[in-house]
């Protein structure tokens, strides 16, 4: 393993545990176009969506299906995050489903 997929799958577990702080730091720490920058920007455009998901299910609490989706939505970032770091130490850059490229 190189030290930019070592990069690339440290982004990927700091999406799960810090957010985008961790991301966003990567993001602006590692040389353009490097496999790193490429997997950290994937999780930056994934954490976006999660955050609007996580917002909408908020606003949806109030008619109760909220509360159903925000465990789905925790389930579904940790496992796709899990993946996307699994996929970038054997190095490849997996882009996450149903994201936008924002980043």
């Amino acid at each position: 393993m190189t030290d930019d997929e070592g990069l690339a799958t440290l982004s990927h577990v700091l999406d799960i545990f810090f957010g985008f702080i961790g991301l966003l730091v990567i993001y602006l720490a590692s040389d353009e176009d490097s496999f790193a920058q490429e997997n950290a920007a994937n999780a930056l455009n994934f954490q976006i969506m999660v955050l609007i998901a996580s917002f909408a299910a908020f606003i949806m609490t109030f008619v109760l299906i909220g509360a159903l989706l925000i465990p789905l939505i925790i389930l579904v970032h940790f496992i796709f995050c899990t993946i996307a770091a699994i996929k970038a130490n054997n190095g490849v850059a997996w882009k996450y489903p149903l994201t936008p490229e924002l980043v």
